[in-house]
């Protein structure tokens, strides 16, 4: 286990990303708040049907999103592993590996972003509850990407040379 205690250097890279990661999440909460507090319209019913042609695609969209975010981040994450891998016969140090952790953790939660926003626009429009009630899941869900020395650290130590999951010269 990395001791962050002990490295100022590396406190600060995972202060800028739980930045990035608090920087997404209030610009989908304030946005929420408007959608929900400041642009007039009650509440509509949970009935799903033709009427509510945008509730429908943005729902789709959402749970497609869900799907990416579990394909493109491990692509990502692959792909910049593998050329680590190939730079040569020294192992990355732990700024490599932050640098491939910081990368796919911002897909992540931008993919997410993406989604938030699209279905409070969607519920702006229809007032539907299934929009708001998925765009809070989401927006929770972000929260939870929330870095912590120990997450990243365990990230770090599955995709290291020897670690619990090699995907090393992919």
């Amino acid at each position: 286990m990395f001791d962050l205690q002990m490295d100022p250097e590396r406190r600060q890279m995972i202060l800028g990303s739980q930045i990035i990661v608090a920087a997404l999440v209030a610009g989908c909460l304030f946005f929420l708040l408007i959608v929900v507090l400041i642009v007039p319209g009650k509440l509509g019913s949970w009935q799903l049907g033709p009427s509510k042609l945008m509730t429908l695609v943005s729902l789709v969209a959402a749970f497609g999103v869900l799907v990416a975010r579990i394909v493109v981040p491990a692509a990502v994450t692959a792909q910049m592993l593998g050329r680590l891998a190939r730079r040569g016969a020294e192992g990355p140090g732990w700024k490599d590996l932050f640098g491939v952790y910081q990368a796919t953790l911002i897909v992540k939660v931008a993919l997410l972003e993406g989604a938030i926003f699209f279905l409070l626009i969607a519920h702006m429009t229809e007032r539907s509850p299934w929009t708001l009630a998925l765009a809070v899941a989401l927006l929770l869900m972000v929260l939870m990407h929330m870095p912590t020395p120990s997450r990243v650290d365990r990230w770090i130590e599955r995709h290291s040379p020897g670690g619990e999951r090699q995907q090393w010269g992919q």
